[in-house]
């Protein structure tokens, strides 16, 4: 402690709370933690929640089976030997196996998200058919 305190006994609540405040910061003790001093802690011990592993592993399905479906509807599509064939397949596709009752809302507007964009040259050429007159 400091020199020109004689005891414990002499110090006020305010001067323990020095003391002890200075021997914690001029005192080195040993801490487990101090074992990896690196900013970059490694995370291998940490385990996760078992719900938390298996509602990761739940989305990844999802989402793989998702991508495998839009995969085999894209096949189908592409493997129809005329435009019109493959419109009217994308039509039955959307319209009979992606739509209410069966799906939510939040699958509704997946598919108008996913299934009927156009890029900037399409929807250019569509806003100009739908303003002439052709007819």
């Amino acid at each position: 402690m400091s020199g020109n305190i004689q005891s414990e006994q002499d110090l006020t609540e305010a001067g323990k709370f020095y003391c002890i405040i200075h021997d914690i910061y001029t005192n080195p003790r040993p801490h487990e933690d101090k074992k990896d001093n690196s900013n970059h802690p490694s995370y291998r011990k940490i385990k996760l929640p078992y719900y938390v592993q298996c509602a990761n592993r739940y989305e990844n399905a999802k989402r793989a089976y998702e991508n495998q479906f839009q995969r085999e509807i894209n096949k189908l599509i592409a493997l129809q030997s005329t435009g019109y064939e493959a419109a009217r397949m994308n039509r039955h596709l959307c319209i009979t196996s992606i739509w209410p009752p069966l799906h939510s809302r939040h699958d509704i507007d997946y598919t108008h998200r996913h299934f009927f964009r156009l890029n900037r040259k399409e929807r250019t050429r569509l806003q100009w058919i739908m303003t002439t007159n052709i007819i």
